[in-house]
C-alpha cells in the first residue's frame, strides 16, 4: 500500500514538473498590456510666449527638501498651478513652469 501511494505521489509529481519544465521559454508569465486607442485628430498648437504668463519672480528658497518661490507677492510650491501652468521645478536658474505643452523658466528679478 505504500509503495502505491509513493508511485502516485511520483507520477503526480513528474506530471507538474513536466508542465514547467516543457513550456515556451518565449512566452511571458506577465499581465498583457491593453493598448490604449490613438487620438485619430489632430489638434491645431498655438503659438505660445513668455509674454502670455505674466509673472515676476521675487524670490526663491531652492537647496532644500521643499524649494518654494515668491512669485507676484505669493509663495508657491513645486506642482502649483498659476495662470494655468504648472511649476514643475525650482533650482539655482529659475522657477521653471510648464504651460500648453512648453517649459518656460523665470529667473529671479534682480
Amino acid at each position: 500500500m505504500k509503495r502505491l501511494v509513493f508511485f502516485i505521489s511520483l507520477i503526480i509529481l513528474i506530471g507538474i514538473i513536466n508542465l514547467y519544465a516543457f513550456r515556451d521559454p518565449f512566452q511571458s508569465w506577465l499581465p498583457k498590456k491593453v493598448k490604449k486607442p490613438e487620438e485619430t485628430f489632430e489638434k491645431e498648437e498655438e503659438p505660445v510666449s513668455s509674454e502670455e504668463l505674466r509673472l515676476e519672480v521675487e524670490g526663491m528658497v531652492w537647496d532644500t527638501p521643499h524649494p518654494q518661490a515668491i512669485i507676484n507677492g505669493k509663495i508657491y510650491n513645486i506642482g502649483d498651478k498659476i495662470q494655468g501652468g504648472e511649476i514643475i521645478d525650482i533650482d539655482k536658474r529659475g522657477v521653471s513652469i510648464l504651460y500648453k505643452g512648453r517649459i518656460f523658466v523665470f529667473e529671479v528679478r534682480r
